[in-house]
């Protein structure tokens, strides 16, 4: 009994340090999820009004900003601005002179924990709102 507990005790150990000694198979790699487009912040005039971590409509942040500051340059010159947040299935659209600003989605609003895009569009709005007056008040 013993010289069979002593021999299955060396075959284990032989085994462990074989398998430890063997060369690693390469291991199966896993898809991972495309690399973030970096975040852009979406300043008016001096006011930083929000940040866009999220890309959407096939635009990254940085293209989704540079679109509000376009449509914005148009109307800078302009005494007032109406904005308005428009629900778009799970998406919010924010206009300016009924332009279409931006598309709020639902990952943006994940993206900074708010309840979903329409609030988080309603919370955009009033910061691009703030910061035409305050633009328009300092020509």
């Amino acid at each position: 009994m013993k010289s069979l507990s002593a021999t299955f005790v060396l075959v284990c150990a032989l085994a462990a340090s074989a398998a430890l000694a063997a060369p690693k198979a390469p291991k199966a790699t896993v898809a991972l999820a495309a690399p973030k487009a970096p975040k852009a912040t979406v300043i008016i005039g001096s006011a930083t009004c929000f940040v866009i971590r999220e890309c959407a409509a096939g635009q990254t942040p940085q293209q989704r900003a540079d679109h509000i500051t376009d449509v914005f340059n148009k109307y800078l010159g302009g005494k007032s601005s109406t904005f308005a947040v428009k629900p778009a299935g799970k998406n919010a659209i924010i206009t300016m002179n009924k332009e279409q600003l931006i598309v709020v989605t639902p990952q943006d609003a994940k993206a900074v924990q708010a309840k979903n895009s329409t609030k988080l569009a309603a919370g955009w709005k009033g910061s691009l709102a703030k910061a035409f007056d305050e633009t328009k008040a300092s020509k």
